[in-house]
């Protein structure tokens, strides 16, 4: 059966046809509703998309990420999709890839679609470029996922900040006064909190904050082998804070070659947990990701939203401390191991 068969058997034209399958709003209920009757009849159209073109409605949602190579944001999809699964949504995922502009061609498309939310995990670039977002927020409904993005809609935050604060305090605890960090790209929020929870630590425990301490990463592999073998230069450093798990393995990979052992050379904490590091012999102190909580947290700030536009709560996800029977961090107070 064609377009025009529908056409002919409603009593339209193809054109208020073809208005009806793309959820044009232009058309008569009544016209709308006898369309749909002959759609379903005539098993032009699956019986499931056919009754949401006759409610105006989609049961999907749109999750933009920008790095599906990224295990952080392949496990939180993971949760995400399981969550709206629960909810009798369905997920349409887009990757961005790091790219502003295909970030943004996406938005329009998923808005195209009449999805009735969307998740977005924004581009590295996207804190400085925000006001963009503006526009859309007003369109459909947005949750943020941890980006710190000032705008008034929903959005879930780690504790960024306090968590680098605590992993900082674990190495002056155990005695470390000259300790770098890797920061992750500093156009993001994200990383920026973690390098501000960091220089307060070592602010509030009166240890020199020192410039030359502080390496720039971009939260990927290569950023922290690279780092690695700058930092191995300094013979005074003692610990170094890697803001994620990606760049940790490019540490330790730059370690290895520079025969560095860990803890014994030089202290790690690394922000996020390496998954399977203990049964390839490391152990190394980290925080564990609530992915599962991250997910619920997310589908729920979303159907808040939905139902609720004028919704824009903040909700702070924190982290726990990976409990390792060795450290990665050296005790080096007198009198420890």
């Amino acid at each position: 059966m064609k377009i025009s068969d529908i056409a002919k058997l409603s009593g339209v034209s193809k054109a208020t046809v073809s208005r009806v399958l793309n959820n044009n709003p232009n058309v008569k209920n009544e016209t709308r509703e006898r369309i749909i009757k002959v759609i379903e009849k005539n098993n032009y159209y699956p019986n499931a998309i056919a009754r949401n073109l006759s409610k105006q409605e989609n049961n999907s949602i749109g999750v933009i990420i920008p790095d599906i190579s990224n295990p952080f944001f392949s496990k939180v999809v993971d949760r995400i999709s399981i969550e709206a699964d629960k909810s009798g949504l369905s997920v349409l995922l887009c990757n961005s890839n790091e790219n502003f502009e295909k970030q943004e061609k996406f938005i329009k498309a998923l808005i195209e679609q009449r999805i009735k939310g969307m998740i977005l995990f924004s581009t590295k670039d996207t804190y400085l470029k925000s006001s963009f977002l503006k526009h859309y927020i007003k369109e459909i409904p947005i949750v943020i996922v941890d980006r710190g993005l000032k705008l008034a809609v929903p959005e879930i935050l780690m504790s960024n900040f306090e968590s680098a604060y605590k992993a900082v305090k674990l190495f002056i605890e155990n005695g470390h006064k000259e300790i770098a960090i890797i920061t992750g790209p500093l156009s993001e929020k994200t990383a920026i909190d973690r390098l501000e929870g960091y220089k307060k630590c070592l602010l509030d425990n009166n240890i020199t904050l020192k410039k030359e301490n502080i390496f720039c990463g971009d939260f990927g592999v290569k950023s922290g082998y690279e780092n690695g073998k700058e930092i191995f230069k300094n013979k005074k450093l003692t610990g170094v804070f890697i803001s994620n798990n990606l760049m940790t393995i490019g540490f330790l990979k730059s370690a290895r070659e520079n025969k560095m052992k860990i803890p014994n050379d030089i202290s790690i904490f690394s922000f996020e947990e390496i998954e399977w590091s203990e049964f390839l012999g490391l152990e190394i102190s980290s925080y564990k990701i609530p992915f599962d909580e991250l997910g619920r947290s997310t589908i729920d700030l979303l159907q808040r939203k939905i139902s609720d536009k004028s919704f824009n709560e903040k909700v702070k996800v924190n982290l726990e401390l990976v409990t390792n029977q060795k450290s990665s961090i050296k005790n080096l107070v007198k009198g420890g191991m």
